[in-house]
């Protein structure tokens, strides 16, 4: 029999945490791991009326399934740990002070919830799992005390808030071409939509990326009825092999030069495009190659079918001819082809390059849509050209680091209205998003590569149409929370 303690509070938290998070963990296995980990060890009898107490005994007879989803409330903070993501704000902030990311994201979460709610088990998996509220409580007084004062730590903190419009692709030759900071196209002017733009951490991330395996898996081919003159050039250009990529340039919203990266090794970027039906018809010719094949899409389970094609393009100006390998895709529900994926990837299988690119493009004709409305807004809207305020964002020397978290917080509130919702959220604020959608309840999915945020809308949602349009935009953005790819839904 063991020998009973007076219980510490960790100890019975440990219980209760690892219990909800592996409901098929048995008394009998919790007897080494608290032994281990706290040197002491309790009894079966003592370990079952902690778990009984709480109410999360299994049922008799029964082995447990392990519990994936997981309901709760405020669903909708995830929104803006996306957007920290992208940013890295916090990450930077938790190297410099030596306070562990989870507590600074606790932190700013208290001016959505109360204290109590960073208490709740469900809840902390918003924040990570292993989340100890006793330790977070611990660290509020040193938060307090705690002032940013030297200024290479302000410069480096600001330089994550750059918004990069576009890069500059430059070849060997010293032949140049644009694309903007999404990857949706390629442009020929920098008369780009200032929120196709991406923050300074997203595109060093893509290059980082890019260095390892040259792809550039963009979302659609420029222009209508005539392929445009330097997009034909750019295709041309990847039968080349001694002509290579040297370097990306990033450039900001005045379509300024920020930064150059060199590659140490110049790379023969592997290309993937969509091509709609309707694009080109008179400059193209697809041929079909082979019957059609069922492809299931797991990120967004999905069913497609699809066939390989060879594809000839044309351009009037240039007497030459571009041959690429093609995908015909359509939905198995329908008749109607939805988009010809085009590449120069020639190992790689049917299914393993639709993969790719509906992994970076998963909307498809709601993509291309918003994609058009983005430019219409753009060349029409005066407040399309307006760049997001940052005057909150200051850190001033008689202020502890609590007092910036708070504006940081504001202002992950207005990067997200400002980029993933439609233009008319930029003049909103944050009580109604708090409102409306930090406090969305859902539930959250985990598999062995994707994490699914299913949003569960009460009914008659008055905003139902636009977050759609934001989970749609954050879908395109390839964005990773616990090494899991992040799919938002709604239910």
């Amino acid at each position: 029999m063991g020998v009973v303690y007076k219980l510490k509070p960790e100890i019975k938290e440990f219980i209760l945490r690892e219990k909800e998070l592996n409901p098929a963990l048995s008394c009998r296995k919790f007897i080494p791991l608290i032994e281990k980990k706290f040197h002491i060890r309790l009894s079966k009898s003592h370990i079952n009326s902690i778990i009984k107490s709480a109410g999360l005994s299994n049922r008799v007879g029964r082995t447990p399934k392990l519990k994936r989803r997981i309901e709760l409330e405020g669903l909708g903070v995830f929104l803006l740990k996306i957007v920290e993501n992208l940013i890295g704000g916090l990450d930077y902030l938790a190297k410099v002070t030596k306070i562990e990311l989870p507590y600074l994201e606790a932190f700013i979460y208290l001016y959505l919830f109360e204290q109590e709610r960073i208490k709740d088990l469900r809840w902390q998996k918003i924040i990570a799992e292993g989340f100890n509220s006793k330790k977070f409580f611990s660290y509020l007084n040193d938060l307090q005390n705690i002032t940013i004062k030297e200024p290479y730590i302000k410069e480096d903190f600001f330089h994550l808030f750059k918004e990069v419009l576009g890069v500059k692709l430059t070849f060997l030759d010293g032949k140049s071409f644009y694309i903007d900071g999404n990857f949706f196209s390629l442009w020929s002017s920098l008369n780009i939509p200032w929120d196709f733009s991406v923050t300074y951490n997203e595109i060093k991330t893509y290059i980082d990326n890019f260095i390892q395996k040259p792809y550039l898996i963009l979302f659609t081919s420029p222009g209508y009825e005539i392929i445009p003159q330097e997009w034909f050039e750019f295709l041309l250009r990847l039968s080349y092999a001694n002509n290579k990529i040297q370097k990306f340039t990033l450039l900001d919203l005045q379509a300024k030069e920020i930064e150059t990266f060199y590659l140490e090794e110049p790379q023969n970027p592997l290309v993937i495009f969509g091509l709609w039906p309707w694009q080109y018809a008179q400059s193209r010719k697809i041929e079909q190659l082979n019957d059609f094949i069922p492809f299931y899409f797991e990120g967004l389970k999905k069913e497609f079918l699809i066939a390989e094609a060879r594809v000839i393009l044309t351009q009037a100006s240039i007497n030459k001819a571009v041959k690429l390998r093609g995908i015909i895709l359509k939905s198995k529900q329908e008749s109607q082809i939805e988009l010809f994926i085009l590449t120069n990837i020639l190992e790689n299988s049917l299914p393993q390059i639709t993969n790719l690119y509906l992994n970076a493009w998963p909307n498809l004709k709601e993509g291309f849509s918003d994609f058009s409305k983005r430019i219409e807004f753009f060349t029409y809207h005066i407040d399309a050209h307006k760049v997001i305020p940052k005057e909150a964002l200051i850190f001033a020397c008689e202020n502890p680091l609590t007092f910036f978290l708070k504006e940081y917080l504001f202002f992950l509130d207005k990067f997200l209205r400002w980029y993933f919702f439609p233009l008319e959220y930029r003049r909103l604020d944050f009580q109604v998003m708090k409102e409306n959608f930090y406090n969305l309840k859902g539930k959250i999915k985990r598999e062995k590569e994707s994490l699914y945020l299913i949003f569960n809308p009460p009914q008659n949602f008055s905003y139902l149409k636009d977050l759609k349009v934001a989970c749609g935009r954050i879908n395109e953005r390839k964005i990773f929370l616990e090494k899991r790819r992040v799919w938002l839904e709604i239910a």
